[in-house]
């Protein structure tokens, strides 16, 4: 295959046209009432908006590039991808389950408490994300896109990350690190703070916290939590996904103020991201009664569109 290992993972790269929807429950009526999928023709604007994705378990690049391809399609953007490549179920499976959770047992008690040996706040993650080839590339890759992507930004520009299953976990790394470079640079702290937004699906992992030392944060938030360091923080979850009860659903998990939105409907049950996740916002609801910014994108709409819609409702 294409990404077995040896044969060099595949730079980041753009959505094509080319592929094969996974199934026609992504098709979805665009803001007009036409039918939309991932083998149309899409009419896409940059809208001054760079949009990333990286994948979960299993990873191979076709179906990276049908999920690529079902977000071109609803949401009228090019994709630039990076590669998760699997190593196989299992392996992916145990790593998700050895990542999701950033505590250790406390040698000195019989309860389970967070490790504190970095800076006082959450440590003691990264084992087996930092010692497997294929998560490290994807990890490595991905910070050096969202870093330059940030760089170049101007004030007025968006960057949107998007991070499926096993995704998520390596998203959460790299921003870790990235809020640590942002506590000697102003400039990286205030694109954080001000023009990237972060979207995650059936997320794995029981928190979203950093561990290392942080920047000042605006008044009032917890400077441990990651969203408080982004602009927006959005996290997506079928309640009967697996995966994401063990993690984001689970009772046990942490994500501060963090605006998660929870698809309850019986046919959408599964952790596939092609075709097992909605892009519908009839389909989630949210503890906050706030609507979803990405979703309010769909159809071509900007982000500035979508968060204009939120100051009316």
């Amino acid at each position: 295959l294409q990404s077995d290992p040896g044969s060099g993972l595949p730079e980041p790269h753009k959505t094509t046209t080319s592929a094969e929807p996974v199934s026609n429950r992504v098709v979805e009526s665009n803001r007009s009432g036409e039918k939309t999928s991932p083998k149309a023709e899409v009419n896409v604007s940059e809208r001054g908006e760079k949009w990333f994705f990286v994948n979960g378990i299993g990873g191979e690049i076709f179906w990276l590039q049908l999920a690529c391809n079902k977000l071109r399609a609803m949401f009228s953007r090019e994709i630039n991808w990076v590669f998760n490549r699997g190593d196989g179920l299992l392996w992916d499976l145990m790593e998700c389950a050895g990542q999701r959770n950033s505590y250790v047992q406390n040698p000195n008690t019989d309860s389970t408490t967070t490790n504190t040996d970095v800076d006082g706040v959450v440590g003691g993650q990264g084992n087996l994300i930092d010692s497997t080839a294929s998560s490290k590339e994807a990890q490595e890759a991905l910070h050096k896109e969202l870093l330059k992507s940030l760089h170049e930004a101007h004030e007025k520009q968006y960057v949107i990350m998007i991070a499926h299953s096993q995704g998520c976990l390596i998203l959460r790394r790299v921003l870790e690190d990235l809020i640590t470079a942002a506590t000697k640079s102003s400039t990286i702290q205030k694109k954080l703070q001000e023009q990237l937004c972060v979207f995650t699906f059936g997320n794995p992992s029981m928190h979203w916290k950093t561990q290392g030392k942080h920047p000042s944060v605006p008044s009032g938030t917890d400077g441990t939590n990651l969203s408080s360091h982004i602009l927006r923080t959005e996290h997506f979850a079928n309640r009967r996904d697996f995966v994401a009860r063990l993690g984001v659903l689970s009772e046990d998990s942490e994500y501060g103020s963090d605006e998660i939105f929870i698809n309850e409907r019986g046919d959408w049950i599964g952790h596939l991201f092609g075709t097992q996740y909605s892009f519908n916002s009839d389909h989630y609801q949210n503890s906050h009664h706030q609507h979803s910014w990405l979703l309010g994108c769909r159809f071509g709409r900007s982000l500035d569109e979508a968060r204009g819609k939120l100051k009316h409702l």
